[in-house]
């Protein structure tokens, strides 16, 4: 995969699957209710069931139907030879996935309102796994793939598109992790406790609009406000991306929602991106730099 390609991605699927302006709690599937801790006394909580979500170029290979509530999505890209992501959708008013094929062919304009936002974990490497653990409400979800290949089109115009009905389960909290980063309007929180290395990291919408969270590797010498406005112009970016590698992205969450995305950081500088587009649509107006040691 292309560096600038997985920016232009991450862009596609912002344009296409909303804005930032829900502050409806229940407006996507990564929504869930603050839970108490337990007690010493109580006994452990058992871990979320975990769902497999194989790629190949360019498919998926998931079950027709699972059990929602709190769930750990497995994004399994072993045997696919390009980085892949599973971007989810909740289709509503009995919509179907061809009604979405067609909404994207069609393209322009505000996304419908049956097309809801539900997270999912940002590109994967060839020959790697990454985890996503969210609380998801039943309904039908598409699962797709904005990453692009290296002849520009994108992996979702390849036919890299599944479709899955998602029962009733039980909701929880998300479980603990090395990080919890916080986002709201328009700051990030928390990102002293990120450190270099493979971690879970654990995101938090503690704002009132719809959040998501990217974090990109930056050249030597660029900043986050050199992210930023790369990301934030009117069309596709243009000139030398300044960053090296985009590990990962938290898909947006509801206000009030959490998710946790395994991540592996190298030691170096990073920028941390909320690229849902705000209500006055600017996008990266949301962003943070740090070193990871």
């Amino acid at each position: 995969m292309r560096t600038r390609g997985t920016v232009v991605a991450v862009m596609m699927a912002v344009a296409l699957l909303g804005g930032c302006g829900g502050d409806d709690e229940e407006s996507t599937a990564g929504t869930t209710q603050a839970t108490a801790p337990p007690s010493a006394a109580e006994e452990p909580t058992p871990p979320p069931p975990t769902v497999s979500v194989k790629t190949t170029d360019y498919g998926f290979e998931l079950p027709a139907q699972f059990r929602g509530g709190l769930v750990t999505l497995e994004l399994d890209n072993s045997a696919g030879k390009e980085a892949h992501e599973a971007s989810l959708v909740r289709l509503e008013q009995g919509k179907t996935l061809a009604d979405l094929q067609q909404a994207m062919r069609q393209g322009g304009g505000p996304p419908p309102s049956w097309i809801l936002n539900a997270g999912g974990p940002g590109p994967v490497m060839p020959g790697r796994k990454a985890t996503y653990t969210a609380n998801l409400q039943p309904g039908t979800y598409s699962f797709l793939c904005f990453v692009h290949s290296s002849d520009g089109q994108s992996h979702v115009a390849k036919g890299m598109v599944a479709s899955a009905t998602v029962a009733e389960g039980p909701t929880a909290a998300v479980p603990r992790a090395a990080a919890t980063v916080t986002a709201r309007e328009y700051e990030f929180g928390g990102l002293d406790g990120l450190k270099s290395g493979t971690q879970t990291v654990r995101v938090e919408n503690q704002g009132q609009l719809e959040h998501n969270w990217g974090i990109f590797g930056l050249q030597p010498g660029r900043s986050a406000e050199d992210l930023a406005t790369f990301l934030a112009g009117g069309g596709p970016p243009t000139g030398p991306p300044p960053f090296t590698s985009s590990p990962g992205l938290v898909g947006a969450v509801a206000r009030g929602g959490e998710a946790t995305r395994t991540l592996e950081l190298p030691p170096g500088r990073y920028a941390m991106v909320c690229l849902v587009r705000d209500p006055d649509g600017r996008v990266a107006r949301q962003r943070h730099g740090t070193t990871l040691r």
